[in-house]
């Protein structure tokens, strides 16, 4: 969603925001920051914090942490979800088992393309907790194809099994059978991760850790 809209409607609500270091939601978080000028961080600092400033409270220290604003969300961006298999994992390693309070965390998982079925029923978790879902929203939704899964791909990072090793298949496969040693994998269809490149920086992140 509109997170300037959704922080001016109250100026209580704060948004705590979360990504994978090394992952598609840190490149797709900091792409999101970067439609904020360093004066609406300044604007909107006590309503745009990361997620660490609540879970640093805690640190093993066994103090009791700072009461939570009553309108709040923790906030994950991504461009697409395939399993969510990882995405879950991280959820409870970096989120849940280091929660310090006594309710479970509200965490929304706000996405560019998603499927009916994960708009609709949520991201399950694989944590030990009461199973409810993660909310998932999307700009776009993805339809199904003949297999019954999406096929979503994006200019970063493309979707490894469904996309990418067909397609790698099919170049292997000219080459066995017409000695076309130059075929190669359309540009687009390779995996490009930026977010991985020696000396990659999220400048738009370590914006809103300095306001």
């Amino acid at each position: 969603g509109n997170w300037k809209a959704y922080l001016d409607k109250d100026p209580s609500r704060v948004i705590y925001t979360w990504f994978e270091d090394q992952k598609s939601s840190q490149y797709i978080l900091d792409r999101t920051l970067g439609h904020f000028s360093d004066e609406e961080l300044q604007h909107y600092k006590s309503q745009l914090r990361p997620v660490d400033e609540i879970l640093k409270q805690f640190g093993g220290n066994h103090q009791k942490p700072a009461p939570l604003p009553n309108d709040y969300k923790i906030a994950l961006v991504d461009d697409w979800i395939g399993t969510g298999r990882q995405l879950s994992a991280a959820y409870g390693q970096q989120i849940e088992d280091r929660w310090p309070y006594e309710e479970l965390p509200r965490v929304e998982i706000q996405l560019i393309t998603g499927s009916r079925e994960l708009t609709s029923t949520g991201l399950t978790t694989n944590s030990y907790s009461t199973g409810t879902n993660l909310p998932v929203t999307a700009v776009y939704e993805s339809r199904p194809t003949a297999s019954g899964e999406p096929y979503v791909t994006g200019i970063h990072s493309s979707t490894d099994d469904r996309f990418e090793v067909p397609i790698g298949d099919m170049v292997r496969r000219l080459r066995e059978a017409y000695g076309q040693d130059d075929a190669v994998m359309p540009p687009l269809t390779n995996i490009v991760r930026p977010y991985r490149r020696n000396g990659y920086q999220a400048h738009n992140i370590e914006r809103l850790t300095a306001a």
